[in-house]
């Protein structure tokens, strides 16, 4: 399973341009009409770590999140800020550029592909750099993006007012498509924590492991593990630990079951461990607990 896309951190970074953008400020984000974030080359070239020259045959917008990059498009280095963007046209060459000693960088890809938008969260340190992928938006980027290059180019009266238009167009189509899947992968995590604890309840005798449940749910344990306490705001050990002592206090109340015998029936490794679990969770010992059952609740188990 593809790692967890952080489409909060999109839409907060979307809003906060989409907000900041006026004709005064708009070269300070668009670096597309930023004349002097521009260098022929950079300074001290060892200090950098670089990706691969690339091309493609469809547009590129390239978002700053965090820390300072250069992207080398044909033969100029653009330097980026947080939340500057650059549009990349189809078929230009370009390279991005970091310095390893800084501390990470982010930088957000979104390719308008036909009437699909891709997203692709790179990160960057030292010498190395990963690429998380987000699920396509069925949007039509394609025209916005096209008429915000159409402007950069021509400059023709009130240009700056139509960027801003089309930018803000585009900026809300992805964020209200974005939200959608937010409300899906919701419902998806939902679904996903109501397995699983459907399977510790019925299998309260074992001590399933994380990487038991994620074959059984076919997820990956980091993504299981985050959506799980997202969704309960506990651990899945944690979780497993509070219905086994659930579990337990039920046998105490209802039988006359030892403490040995119940903590075999709830699959500890031994007595020591399920009073420590139990202690944890009651703050009292299981025995503790028996004998501050009222005095009925004694005389049915004692008859037992």
């Amino acid at each position: 399973m593809i790692k967890e896309f952080p489409i909060k951190l999109i839409e907060n970074t979307l809003d906060f341009i989409c907000s900041s953008l006026s004709e005064a400020d708009l070269e300070n984000f668009l670096l597309n009409l930023k004349e002097n974030s521009r260098f022929k080359e950079i300074s001290n070239a060892s200090r950098f770590s670089s990706i691969l020259c690339d091309s493609h045959p469809f547009i590129e917008m390239v978002i700053s999140l965090k820390g300072e990059n250069y992207l080398k498009v044909e033969e100029e280095f653009i330097r980026f800020k947080p939340f500057q963007f650059y549009i990349i046209n189809r078929k230009l060459p370009h390279q991005l550029f970091w310095k390893k000693k800084k501390n990470e960088s982010q930088m957000l890809w979104i390719s308008f592909v036909q009437e699909k938008i891709r997203f692709g969260l790179s990160t960057y340190k030292g010498n190395n750099y990963t690429k998380t992928w987000g699920k396509d938006l069925d949007a039509p980027g394609n025209y916005l993006v096209e008429k915000i290059l159409f402007e950069i180019d021509q400059k023709a009266y009130l240009y700056k007012k139509a960027i801003i238009s089309y930018s803000n167009t585009l900026f809300f189509s992805i964020s209200r498509n974005l939200d959608f899947i937010k409300k899906n992968n919701k419902n998806l995590g939902l679904k996903l924590t109501k397995e699983v604890e459907e399977y510790i309840k019925t299998h309260l005798n074992a001590h399933p492991s994380i990487f038991e449940l994620s074959q059984i749910t076919k997820t990956n344990k980091t993504y299981l593990c985050k959506t799980f306490k997202e969704m309960t705001g506990i651990s899945i050990t944690e979780y497993i630990r509070k219905e086994k002592i659930k579990q337990a206090t039920r046998l105490l109340i209802t039988t006359n079951d030892t403490v040995a015998s119940i903590s075999e029936k709830l699959g500890y490794y031994d007595q020591f461990h399920f009073c420590k679990a139990f202690k944890t969770v009651m703050k009292i010992s299981p025995l503790q607990f028996r004998k501050a059952l009222p005095n009925e609740q004694l005389e049915k188990l004692n008859k037992k």
